[in-house]
């Protein structure tokens, strides 16, 4: 990505190791509280998912930028869920439309 920003396997390489952090840790937080609902389980959970959010913010303008410059449905899903986790149903909408999710 030094020498070609423009390069979309390096962008999707990056972006997919990102997201799958932020997801590992996600799940790996939910889980945890799910077994011991404690309200200081419950504030470990909310500090370990900002660190998820931030990898899935990281993630998402090199999802984006593979994405305008080589459209596929893997990438778009990828944003939709991206999208979906933060809440944003319209432009998760629109990335599942153009996903091949059904």
């Amino acid at each position: 990505l030094l020498t070609n920003p423009n390069q979309v396997e390096a962008l999707s390489w990056k972006a997919i190791r990102l997201y799958d952090k932020g997801e590992a840790r996600y799940q790996q937080e939910v889980a945890d509280y799910e077994k011991q609902k404690t309200h200081a389980r419950y504030a470990k959970m909310l500090k370990g998912l900002e660190q998820a959010t931030a990898d899935f913010k990281a993630a998402l303008p090199l999802f984006e930028k593979a994405y305008n410059l080589s459209p596929d449905g893997r990438t778009a899903r990828y944003i939709y869920n991206i999208y979906a986790r933060f809440g944003d149903e319209a432009n998760a909408a629109r990335y599942k439309r153009l996903s091949d999710i059904q």
